[in-house]
């Protein structure tokens, strides 16, 4: 979602593997910006599919959300 030229939410869609997270952590990097970010939002994402519940992480000004969406998709969520 982009309001007022800022983009305020990304999402991204993937399968729920742990092997996913070089492509997860590309997005959280482009997303927030930053490499130590990342870093902290893969802890979250390997979190969340190993224990297959909804986990988040704030970083700054930015909400990190890891939701599984079915039983084989994580959704992962990144807002303002």
């Amino acid at each position: 979602m982009a309001r007022g030229g800022r983009i305020e939410q990304e999402i991204l869609y993937v399968p729920m593997d742990v092997q996913r997270g070089v492509q997860v952590g590309w997005f959280l990097q482009d997303a927030i910006g930053s490499v130590v970010g990342s870093t902290y939002g893969l802890n979250a994402f390997r979190a969340a599919v190993a224990n297959k519940h909804e986990t988040f992480l704030p970083f700054g000004p930015y909400m990190m959300r890891f939701t599984p969406f079915d039983a084989t998709y994580l959704r992962v969520v990144v807002s303002r």
